[in-house]
């Protein structure tokens, strides 16, 4: 640890503690220290492994006596005053009855006044004593130093002040004296945060409710552009919120995102908050971000129903879409909760809804809300996104159990087939991206048939690919649940003479079955053909 002999005796001896004859009385400890001084030289200002002399640790642990011992040896201008930055640990377990008078109850403090310490000397990272005693102390040791020339609006790294310590550390009592003092309530530090931002982030109700009565500016924003209420979201604390909001805090400020206060609660689901939030204002439900999310999409994305349940309840736009053309629906059968999909379901979100929009109709819109100039350099009419309904996600995503609760609607009839702008339905794409579950879902319902008829033109296999080729070079074992499903044998025995065959050969040899047909003008967005042509029985 880089420990010299006088770091031991400074740091260890304490005679009012030890039994140790050497250790007995002061003169014995100041006569090791002179005797280790004479063999050491400038033992003073040894330091240790964590940059602390022998005066340090001396005050570090209210040896007194060591401290005046040691204070011949050690340069007031440097060594003394530094201790002006941890005097307040030598008294930091002080009780409250002795710290009624500092100046009777501190021998460090004494020595070190007595000694011309300035109380506004800087450690190494440029805390001094009073932003110690406001993060650890009690208001007398903040008076004692304050009395003797601390100043309340020095700055140590970070552009801290003594204020904005005592605020994140809940110390109210030290806040108000401070204050008392003179101490600017809107200083910041290098993140841009006021004591009230700290105060919030902390979660300190008391503090935040004394320095909004102080007058602090409710409306401040730090660097990341976050205002009180997006702090007390991050805090989690609901008491604060409350204050905050009764104090007229703006749930509707955004930041640098264009994320209201509900956004934020949204995103870390904090359900309680959400309420409050809605309570003081319902039609945030429908703000948008930069990405054209609601809150609700925020709430979908995250899997969380308890959070979206709120919102519909409040009147959030079960159809709004973000600049993906997501509705918060297609964004839940992306995210796979189940109780989000069916919350969303149960109000009467669309299942049909469609990603149409296309590349300049993109571009148009974000540099539209961007203020900037258009310029798209892309085909008109492109598609920048495959038109994928809810299904078409939730099976590119493996989501078995939305799949499921989606294949269970009255109406699935009318989305179930339904091809993207690629000519993919949801078996190809649950195929293409190996989900087996969902493959194997979609082969047991009863749409099997429906969706297996569908073809698609491939760069490495050519033309006419169907689900069941596809099935069959990657998920062979699956690709056997068709065969069954193809072949119906219905007899009473093996040697039945009714023995009846049923064979769906077009599935079974698609060499020259045009499967699927055009799809219509509507976008690329049509059924697969629903007709089951192609059957032969053998008796």
């Amino acid at each position: 640890m880089g420990f010299t002999p006088l770091h031991y005796v400074a740091k260890f001896v304490r005679p009012e503690k030890r039994r140790s004859v050497i250790l007995a009385c002061e003169d014995s400890a100041s006569l090791m220290i002179q005797t280790l001084m004479s063999a050491m030289g400038t033992g003073a200002n040894a330091i240790d492994a964590w940059g602390m002399t022998p005066l340090h640790h001396a005050s570090l642990s209210g040896n007194s006596h060591v401290v005046r011992c040691l204070l011949p040896y050690t340069s007031v201008d440097k060594e003394v005053s530094a201790l002006s930055t941890v005097m307040i640990a030598a008294d930091k377990n002080t009780t409250t009855e002795r710290m009624k008078d500092p100046r009777e109850n501190s021998p460090t403090a004494r020595v070190l006044e007595c000694a011309g310490v300035d109380p506004n000397f800087p450690s190494s990272t440029g805390l001094t004593a009073l932003h110690l005693a406001a993060m650890r102390s009690g208001v007398p040791m903040c008076e004692l130093l304050v009395k003797h020339g601390a100043t309340t609006d020095v700055l140590a790294d970070g552009n801290k002040t003594p204020l904005y310590l005592a605020a994140t550390n809940d110390r109210p009592l030290i806040v108000a004296f401070l204050l008392d003092q003179g101490a600017c309530i809107e200083d910041r530090d290098v993140e841009g945060n006021s004591p009230l931002l700290g105060a919030v982030d902390s979660g300190s109700v008391e503090v935040v409710q004394l320095l909004l009565d102080r007058g602090a500016d409710i409306e401040s924003r730090n660097n990341d552009d976050r205002n009180v209420l997006h702090m007390a979201v991050l805090s989690k604390n609901e008491d604060v919120l409350q204050i905050l909001l009764r104090h007229g805090a703006k749930a509707s400020a955004k930041n640098s995102s264009e994320e209201t206060t509900l956004h934020a609660a949204c995103h870390y689901n904090y359900p309680n908050v959400v309420r409050e939030i809605v309570k003081q204002d319902a039609r945030l439900v429908n703000e948008t971000d930069i990405h054209w999310n609601t809150p609700l999409h925020v709430a979908a994305q995250g899997g969380y129903s308890e959070t979206a349940a709120i919102l519909v309840e409040a009147g959030a736009d079960l159809e709004a879409k973000n600049y993906y053309e997501w509705t918060p629906l297609t964004v839940a059968c992306k995210k796979g909760n189940f109780d989000t999909v069916s919350k969303l379901l149960g109000a009467g979100a669309s299942v049909n809804s469609v990603d149409k929009m296309k590349v300049d109709d993109f571009y148009t819109r974000w540099y539209y809300k961007h203020g900037s100039q258009l310029h798209c350099n892309s085909g008109q009419g492109k598609a920048l996104f495959p038109q994928n309904r809810p299904l078409h996600i939730a099976a590119q995503f493996g989501n078995t159990t939305v799949v499921d609760l989606l294949l269970e609607r009255k109406d699935v009839r009318d989305f179930v087939c339904k091809r993207n702008a690629n000519k993919k339905n949801c078996l190809d794409i649950a195929i293409e991206e190996d989900h087996r579950g969902v493959v194997e879902a979609l082969l047991k319902s009863k749409f099997w048939r429906e969706l297996l008829q569908n073809s698609i033109e491939s760069d490495q296999y050519g033309t006419h690919q169907t689900p069941l080729r596809s099935l069959i070079r990657t998920m062979p074992d699956l690709a056997t649940l068709v065969f069954d499903n193809c072949v119906l044998v219905e007899a009473a025995s093996d040697e039945d003479p009714n023995k009846s065959v049923t064979y769906q050969y077009q599935f079974l040899d698609d060499a020259f079955c045009g499967c699927g047909h055009e799809d219509s003008d509507d976008d690329s967005d049509s059924d697969s053909d629903s007709t089951v042509p192609g059957e032969i029985s053998l008796k």
